[in-house]
């Protein structure tokens, strides 16, 4: 019976205050939403790929030389940990198609073993077909081809016919481009038979580690046996590291921004549960004095946060779970050659937030109570006692507190009488503003850094791949009509430091080079005449520093190169070395021969030239490359887009909540205005302009902790090869502020139609 009675009680309680209880539990949604579809996101792709590398057998290492034969195999074959080699021939073919698109080829010495192929449609290839081979889906499908269509290849100096027996993906081709975006039509890769191209040498080995090996022990082994190869192992290899990268970007925001989300929620729910159980505390002290006993009462007033943020943690669990992973799936299938979509299972984590969330409304609303239940039941039925009037600090300055009117007085003195309220209210604005801010400036952040490095970083306007073939850069510069041009030789290089190897790009350059601003102090732009220079980022990654000796190899090559850092470069994209020309040329290596050339400000003549060259792979403008890199952000951009979209919401329900609040807390207040004689408007307008008061200075107060707060995600989901700068540009601040104070005068223009609806007998009758 006394269960019924109180149930009944808190159900009306419910519908009567049900906008508080409605933001309770919009708030505790919210931060769960975020986190859990986040959350499941990253861990729905993470799993779905290691499933797909796992299955698919995904090489662990990647060793490239020149050509591979029996004994190149025989040398690192009995190494303890390699579980499965295979060797292969790896070759860039034209495709005899409209547009002549490149194929990667890859000759396999045998069935797949390694990185196996998924077959889409279409059957696998045998091991005796010499006529058939296996292509990319996405690369087909763009030029219209099917199973059992017939592909020409340009393999070495024979072309050469091809059946096509499946269409595939392959786990080493989660993103297949030649240079930043994947371009189907363009660039793909094919699977045939080593033995069909037999005038091609094998050049790589494909090697799978057992579950137990010692990644390190082994890579160093098969270095120190064939010292002429380049090692490249899965953080280097560039389809594996950016899939990986991206997860590890969303697990990094999965983290952070739920927690900023979960800050401000448990400050609205505080002050929400606050005033609600203060409202209560008529009906405490009758309860007691009708003999419900203190566990009772706990439990009735514990169910005020229990319930709402039970339904608000559980609906932000299941609609984060079911709607964001969905999204961000699609998202990245629009850049990723993904397999199928593998469903992580409900994370612990994921149901610990939760719990965490109706934890901490509990435990608010028991410290809220618990002043109340110490107190007798007669203290409880009396009305608390007014606080005692003091003079605020403007006051003492009589001269300015002389000059307000009458009303601003009374807004001020309202605002220093009530400090928590003010408090709340300041802090639930200054939170919002930070939210929304950290939303646009991570947008900020990542279009700053492509604008950077292809408007300041390189000065050049096009860039031109160069084949085999390429003349020297002195010819180039007498027969192309333009500003300047240079030229760059790129060579994939293995780094060793104090902490070990990675594979990295190696950019040669003429000594006076004058296109690329790589950000060290100089007077120019001219590289050392000593010493190699080497990106900030990665001396941060292998822990070096100006003055240390690293140790370059190169594929083919059995005497390494041991050189000193002699700067560090501020590039943004694309971490790698810097090294001169002649600097280059004196270690005895192969001339400086340019791979492609740097064309600044090209005349229409030089363009048409270039087009004609047989030499000529490729042409890119700075301009289409700077989309490109925008359009393959396009995902963790979206993440921000989704950010600021929750901000707004959380932004609305804070504003809208302690409005409510606050007229409830000042019914009595406005009735006595009208008794006074204040008009409506009147009384309209004073509510409007003490929260607009607030609201602009918790808006001011916000700026500096969005900042800084953008600044904390972007260090959080920093990649290996990327530097995240922070930067919120002034329009942000500005569209971040005023979007604020837009939300808090609807929503006082709103809350102040109240005005007229407020029973002025009921609100300033006394309590018996």
């Amino acid at each position: 019976m006394v269960k019924n009675i109180l149930s009944k009680k808190l159900f009306r309680d419910m519908i009567d205050v049900k906008w508080q209880f409605l933001s309770i539990i919009i708030l505790s949604a919210l931060g769960v939403l975020v986190f859990g579809g986040l959350d499941a996101s990253w861990r729905d792709l993470n799993m779905s790929i290691n499933q797909y590398f796992e299955k698919q057998q995904l090489a662990d290492y990647w060793v490239m030389a020149p050509f591979t034969d029996r004994n190149t195999k025989a040398k690192i074959e009995g190494l303890e940990g390699i579980e499965v080699m295979q060797s292969r021939i790896s070759v860039e073919v034209a495709a005899d198609l409209p547009g002549e698109p490149t194929l990667m080829l890859h000759g396999l010495d045998g069935e797949a073993r390694i990185n196996v192929p998924l077959i889409q449609s279409g059957t696998s290839l045998a091991s005796d077909d010499l006529k058939g081979c296996l292509l990319e889906q996405q690369f087909a499908e763009t030029q219209n081809l099917s199973v059992g269509d017939t592909l020409t290849v340009q393999a070495g100096e024979q072309e050469q016919p091809f059946i096509i027996r499946g269409l595939v993906i392959s786990p080493e081709y989660v993103i297949t481009a030649k240079d930043l975006l994947p371009e189907p039509r363009s660039y793909g890769f094919i699977l045939v038979n080593g033995g069909a191209i037999p005038q091609i040498p094998m050049n790589e080995i494909t090697v799978l580690l057992s579950d137990t090996a010692d990644h390190g022990f082994v890579k160093e082994a098969i270095e120190t046996a064939l010292p002429h190869t380049l090692v490249r192992d899965r953080s280097a290899h560039r389809s594996t590291k950016l899939i990986k990268s991206e997860i590890t970007q969303f697990q990094s925001l999965s983290i952070v921004f739920p927690i900023l989300f979960f800050a401000v929620s448990a400050l609205i729910v505080l002050t929400t549960m606050a005033r609600m159980v203060d409202n209560q505390r008529t009906q405490m002290g009758i309860l007691k004095a009708l003999g419900y006993r203190g566990g009772k009462l706990l439990r009735h007033y514990l169910s005020y946060g229990l319930y709402p943020s039970l339904l608000g943690s559980a609906a932000g669990l299941l609609i984060g779970r079911f709607t964001l992973p969905s999204y961000m799936w699609e998202l990245e299938s629009a850049f990723y050659a993904l397999p199928p979509r593998v469903i992580a299972p409900l994370s612990f984590i994921a149901l610990m937030v939760c719990g965490v969330s109706i934890l901490l409304s509990c435990l608010i609303c028991y410290l809220v109570c618990r002043k109340n239940f110490k107190e007798a039941a007669a203290d409880l039925l009396r009305p608390k006692a007014p606080k005692a009037g003091n003079r605020i600090l403007l006051e003492r300055f009589l001269r300015l507190w002389e000059r307000l009117k009458f009303n601003s007085k009374m807004i001020l003195r309202n605002l220093f009488r009530s400090k928590t309220r003010t408090i709340m209210v300041l802090l639930g604005v200054l939170c919002c503003t930070a939210l929304i801010i950290t939303a646009l400036g991570m947008q900020d952040s990542f279009r700053n850094l492509v604008s950077t490095y292809y408007e300041q970083t390189l000065q050049y306007d096009l860039r031109v791949e160069l084949n085999e073939d390429a003349e020297t850069l002195e010819e180039y510069q007498r027969q192309i009509p333009a500003q300047t041009v240079e030229g760059l030789m790129e060579k994939a290089v293995s780094v060793q430091g104090k902490t070990g190897s990675r594979i990295a790009l190696l950019s040669i350059l003429p000594q006076n080079q004058k296109l690329i601003d790589l950000g060290f102090k100089t007077q120019s732009r001219a590289l050392p005449a000593e010493g190699i220079i080497i990106t900030k980022k990665l001396a941060e990654v292998m822990e070096l520093e100006i003055g240390d000796t690293i140790t370059l190899r190169m594929p083919g090559d059995t005497n390494p190169i041991q050189i000193t850092i002699a700067h560090l470069a501020s590039v943004g994209l694309g971490q790698g070395l810097y090294l001169s020309a002649d600097l280059w040329e004196s270690f005895g290596k192969d001339i400086f021969k340019p791979t492609a050339l740097l064309i600044q400000e090209p005349f229409e003549a030089g363009v048409k030239y270039l087009s004609r060259l047989d030499e000529v792979e490729d042409m890119e403008w700075t301009f289409s490359q700077k989309e490109k890199t925008i359009t393959g952000m396009q995902s963790i951009i979206s993440v921000t887009v989704l950010m600021a979209v929750f901000a707004f919401i959380l932004a609305f329900v804070v504003l809208y909540n302690m409005g409510i609040l606050n007229f409830m807390e000042r019914a009595r207040e406005f009735a006595t205005l009208k008794v006074l004689g204040y008009h409506q408007q009147e009384i309209r307008s004073l509510i409007v302009w003490e929260n607009a008061l607030i609201s602009c200075f918790g808006i001011v107060l916000g700026i500096f902790p969005g900042i800084w707060l953008t600044a904390l995600v972007m260090r959080a989901s920093e990649p290996d090869d990327m530097v995240l700068s922070p930067f919120v540009s002034v329009l942000s601040i500005c569209i971040a502020c005023a979007l604020t104070l837009v939300f808090s005068l609807i929503i006082q223009r709103v809350l102040t139609r109240k005005v007229k609806s407020i029973d002025m007998v009921e609100a300033l009758k006394s309590v018996e």
